[in-house]
C-alpha cells in the first residue's frame, strides 16, 4: 500500500487483500510471498513490494473498494460525513490512480455498492447481502486473469466471511448511529447483548459461514 501511495496507505484494512494475494500467487503458480517479521520492517522490503505486480494489483483492489466506501459514505446523512472527507483528502490521489488502472473493478465495484444499498434499503436478511458482496471478488479477480472455478468460490467464501466479521465488528457503531446492520434487534444495543440473547441463532450462521469457506478451501487442495 505504501508503494501505491504514502504511508498513510498502510493503515488501510489490508488483511484481506494480503490473503487475497497469496490465494492469486497460489492459483497462478506465482513465487511464495516472502516472509520477515513486521518489527524489521526495512527500505529493501519496501523496494520488493513496489515491484510485486501481484500485490500491486490487490493493493489497487483494496483502494478501489475503499474510494467507494469513501463515495458511499459521502452521500449519508450522517456523522461519518467528516471522516469521509478526511480519507479522501488523505487517499484520493492513490484511489483516483487504482480506479483507473482497474477501471472494470471500479464498475464493478460501484455496482455493487449500489446494490448492496438498494438491499439495505428494501432490509434483506443477511446472507442476501453476503451473497452479493461475495460475487464482487471473484468477478474482480476474472477481470485480470482466468481463475478455475475452485479458486473463484474460495475467492467468494472467504469474501463473504470477511463480510460477515465486519458486520459484527460494526454492530455496536451501527446501533448507535442508526446505521443499517442486518443483525440489529431494537432490544439489543451491542453486539454482547445480542449475543447474550441470539446465541443459537449467531451461533448456527457463523457455522454455516465457516463451514462453506473450510468447504471452498478443502476443494483447493489439488490445485496447490
Amino acid at each position: 500500500m505504501r508503494s501505491l501511495g504514502n504511508k498513510s496507505c498502510r493503515y488501510l484494512t489490508t488483511f484481506d487483500a494480503a490473503i487475497y494475494s497469496i490465494i492469486y500467487n497460489m492459483a497462478t503458480g506465482g513465487k511464495r510471498p516472502p516472509f520477515f517479521a513486521c518489527q524489521k520492517f526495512k527500505k529493501s522490503n519496501t523496494r520488493y513490494f513496489s515491484t510485486d505486480v501481484d500485490g500491486l494489483l490487490f493493493a489497487n483492489m483494496t483502494l478501489v473498494g475503499f474510494g467507494e466506501k469513501i463515495a458511499d459514505d459521502l452521500e449519508d446523512n450522517d456523522d461519518g460525513k467528516f471522516k469521509a472527507r478526511l480519507m479522501r483528502l488523505m487517499f484520493g490521489k492513490p484511489i483516483k490512480r487504482a480506479q483507473e488502472q482497474l477501471a472494470s473493478c471500479a464498475k464493478n465495484t460501484h455496482e455493487c455498492t449500489a446494490e448492496i444499498d438498494r438491499l439495505q434499503h428494501s432490509g434483506a436478511d443477511l446472507f442476501t447481502l453476503l451473497n452479493v458482496y461475495g460475487d464482487l471478488l471473484p468477478k474482480n479477480v476474472a477481470e485480470i486473469t482466468p481463475i478455475s472455478d475452485q479458486i473463484a468460490e474460495l475467492y467468494r467464501q472467504l469474501s463473504r466471511w470477511v463480510y460477515f466479521v465486519d458486520v459484527l465488528c460494526d454492530y455496536d457503531k451501527d446501533f448507535k448511529s442508526g446505521a443499517y446492520n442486518p443483525l440489529k434487534k431494537a432490544d439489543c444495543p451491542t453486539i454482547a447483548d445480542y449475543f447474550n440473547k441470539y446465541y443459537v441463532y449467531l451461533t448456527e450462521v457463523n457455522r454455516q459461514i465457516s463451514n462453506a469457506l473450510y468447504g471452498s478451501l478443502m476443494a483447493t487442495k489439488n490445485e496447490s
